[in-house]
């Protein structure tokens, strides 16, 4: 739970957790979402070049760290107000039975026989 805590490496959805250089041939598939450029970028590799992929591939690699746990933490806070909300809707519930002198859950039973 304490790794929920920390504060997220990405800035915004299409962000990575470190600025790296990438090929322009690479960088057109990878922020246009169209992964057919990849082919048209394959060609032999130097040791750098090689590299270069296995960083970005690490980079990668840990921005869908980031974007999994960043998913967490919105479940969380769904998850939070999902339970306030329906606290809230029993208040309420409870409140209109107050205001009709009806015993608590009435107003729940009558609904259901109307619909």
């Amino acid at each position: 739970m304490s790794s929920l805590l920390e504060i997220p490496k990405l800035r915004d959805w299409s962000s990575l957790t470190e600025e790296i250089p990438v090929p322009p041939d690479i960088a057109a598939a990878m922020f246009s979402g169209r992964k057919e450029l990849i082919r048209r970028a394959a060609k032999p590799l130097g040791v750098e070049e090689v590299n270069n992929l296995l960083n970005i591939i690490r980079v990668l690699l840990d921005t869908n760290r980031e974007l999994r746990r960043h998913s967490q933490l919105v479940a969380v806070a769904v998850d939070q107000i999902r339970g306030q909300t329906s606290g809230l809707f029993k208040l309420i519930l409870k409140a209109g039975d107050l205001a009709d002198f009806r015993e608590t859950g009435e107003a729940g039973d009558k609904d259901e026989e109307e619909n």
